[in-house]
Parts: C-alpha cells; sequence; structure tokens
C-alpha cells in the first residue's frame, strides 16, 4: 500500500515527487504553496495545496491533472474504485468527496474541525475529528455515526 507523508517543507514534498515546483507554471506553486499532504496513487502522486485549495497529481515530475476543491484541505485521499478524492474540509464542519472535475459526489456535516477521513475496505469512513478531540466511523450511505472515541488529545490523523 501507498505510504502518505504530511510535510510543511516544500522541498521534501519535491523531493518525493520528482519535481520542483516553483519552476511549475502554477498560481499556487509561485505564491505560498504550503503542499502538506502527498502519497503516491495510481494517477501519480496526489499532493494537497493547503492554502489555495487545489489538489494536483503528478506524474514524471509534471502536473498531470488539476482538481479544484476549496481552501485548507489538510489530506486529500484518492479513492481508486469510485476514481475520487475523499478530504475533510475543516473550515466547513464536514468530509467531502469530489470527482476529478472537483463536483462534489458526497458529503456529511455535523464534525468540529475535522482534519482526516479515509475510507475503510468495507466502504464506510474513519474521521479524525479534531476540534471534537474524537474519532469516528461514519457509515458513507446512511450519512452517520455509526461508532465515535473520544480522545484525551487532538487528533490530527488516523490510519486503518
Amino acid at each position: 500500500p501507498a505510504t502518505p507523508w504530511m510535510e510543511h517543507d516544500l522541498a521534501a514534498v519535491e523531493d518525493r515527487m520528482g519535481g520542483d515546483l516553483r519552476r511549475l507554471p502554477l498560481d499556487w506553486a509561485r505564491e505560498s504553496c504550503h503542499a502538506n499532504w502527498a502519497e503516491e496513487t495510481p494517477l501519480g502522486v496526489i499532493v494537497s495545496c493547503f492554502i489555495q485549495g487545489e489538489i494536483l497529481f503528478f506524474r514524471d515530475g509534471a502536473p498531470a491533472l488539476r482538481v479544484p476543491a476549496r481552501p485548507k484541505i489538510p489530506a486529500p485521499r484518492y479513492q481508486p474504485a469510485s476514481r475520487t478524492i475523499l478530504f475533510s474540509s475543516s473550515e466547513e464542519s464536514r468530509i467531502v468527496e469530489v470527482d476529478l472535475t472537483g463536483a462534489e459526489v458526497w458529503s456529511m456535516e455535523g464534525f468540529e474541525f475535522a482534519k482526516f477521513a479515509d475510507r475503510l475496505p468495507d466502504g464506510d469512513i474513519l474521521v479524525a475529528d479534531t476540534g471534537g478531540r474524537r474519532i469516528c466511523r461514519v457509515n458513507r450511505e446512511a450519512r452517520e455515526i455509526v461508532w465515535e472515541c473520544r480522545v484525551p488529545g487532538t487528533p490530527y490523523d488516523v490510519q486503518p
């Protein structure tokens, strides 16, 4: 399986994706990129631009696909089976799934500054709800929390 990493260091993200973001003709690359998520996927390396709200897939060090999203997406996860991207929209307090054009295909509200969401093999979604200080399991079809665990700290990431 792919191993994601969180980065606030642009050079470290560039090393992993084989390119120099500052040389690419992208608005966010010239501004404050704050690329904080990169993960290998079948479409290439997915990179989240936290401030500008764009998700890029890089192949061979060049952008292969640009997906408009929304600002402050901490960790988008590509879903190969549905060819969608699942992410937490922290400022909107919800989990969102978009297709590769950026069109919303699913969402659920009711979180307090969720920072991470990932699909489980059975289709449920695991959520790190940082502001709510809990880890939740969401039934995607019913759009309901089926399990939650309160934690003493502020969870930022959760792995299935």
